[in-house]
């Protein structure tokens, strides 16, 4: 999960199509809500593996079903330090997820982030691509596992994860699945200025004070792309953010934001564009967005993946209604509202992307 700036505020409840948008789904058997059955119970192994010159600390949920083997799926957390679980606030939608698919036949990884957790080496100057190493390193560690058919691991990304997801799938040909939940396929710098008008008009801007927001956070953006050599840097993006923080009921903090946005992960984000390593991915892909997402816009992201993968007949895309980026029901989408969720991710969600895992290793086997 990555945001420019979190905001407290409220607004007004939106009321959608939701019910009748999810009977709808009920006719599609692949793509069916409705909740699948557990048919097991399922044991927690914890390991460390090596990765380059540090290690990582997951737990592997593995069913109790007496096969030799079992098809497996890897989580793959979005932006920041993330445990195992990617617990946020009082939920842990990593350990929700794991527990739900392994009671229906599906091991799953779950692993900390380098430098979280048990987990060895530093996320601080970590890139995509350096974490998107780390999810190749723990593929390879699967697909050596005993009890994990090797012809039958894929990837499930959220947010970010889903970019790390699309690269190591579009690298490595062995992948069996790919989900993606929530995730940017437009480039970075695209997907952080439609947060930018999202939140400034959820505030209650006007679109005079909008349009001027997005061309200084344009701004700031490009200067950290293309001048961060300049001898007065600092003073340059100080500026900036001085002008970006006019109007804004809770400002951002001037060290911290400049720190953050001048680290090797968000110069990397900016000019990233997951569409090149999605249009190499050879594999089944399952793209879900909620409809209600304010971080991951579905209906630009949607577009974008389809045009990535135009032609193919490996993509399988949906929107559930009323759902926000992190796959909870809600009124509003927007982050303030996260914490106040009862739930850790919709049955919804879950329920279809397992029925969609468990058609494609059919289709495998």
């Amino acid at each position: 999960m990555f945001l420019v700036e979190i905001y407290s505020f409220h607004f007004p409840t939106r009321h959608s199509s939701k019910l009748e948008s999810l009977k709808n789904l009920e006719s599609d058997t692949e793509l069916s809500c409705a909740n699948i059955d557990p048919i097991c119970d399922y044991e927690e192994h914890h390991f460390d593996y090596p990765v380059g010159d540090h290690h990582l600390s997951g737990t592997l949920t593995i069913p109790r079903l007496h096969r030799s083997t079992y098809p497996a799926a890897i989580l793959i957390h979005g932006s920041g330090p993330f445990g195992r679980d990617a617990a946020v606030f009082t939920h842990r939608p990593f350990a929700v997820i794991a527990d739900y698919l392994s009671r229906r036949g599906i091991a799953v990884l779950r692993y900390d982030k380098r430098g979280i957790g048990g987990s060895g080496g530093n996320l601080s100057g970590a890139t995509s691509f350096d974490l998107a190493d780390d999810t190749a390193a723990s593929f390879a560690f699967m697909r050596q596992h005993a009890m994990i058919d090797p012809a039958r691991v894929g990837l499930i990304g959220h947010s970010e994860g889903g970019i790390i997801a699309s690269i190591v799938a579009s690298r490595l040909k062995e992948v069996a699945f790919t989900v993606l939940l929530g995730s940017p396929i437009l480039p970075g710098e695209q997907i952080l200025l439609m947060q930018k008008e999202t939140f400034s008009k959820a505030k209650g801007f006007n679109e005079t004070v909008v349009e001027r927001k997005m061309l200084e956070a344009a701004e700031l953006f490009k200067t950290i792309r293309y001048e961060l050599t300049l001898d007065n840097i600092e003073e340059k993006l100080s500026l900036l953010i001085d002008m970006l923080n006019r109007d804004e009921p809770q400002p951002m903090q001037k060290h911290e934001t400049i720190s953050a946005m001048t680290s090797p992960w968000f110069r990397c984000f900016l000019e990233l564009d997951p569409g090149e390593f999605i249009s190499k991915i050879t594999c089944p892909v399952f793209a879900l967005y909620g409809s209600a997402d304010t971080q991951v816009l579905p209906e630009p992201n949607l577009k974008a993946i389809k045009e990535a993968l135009a032609g193919s007949s490996n993509l399988t895309t949906l929107e559930l209604p009323g759902l926000n980026h992190m796959l909870q029901n809600c009124y509003t989408g927007l982050p303030s509202e996260y914490a106040h969720i009862c739930e850790a991710i919709a049955g919804s969600a879950l329920a279809v992307t397992t029925r969609w895992i468990a058609k494609r290793l059919q289709q495998i086997s």
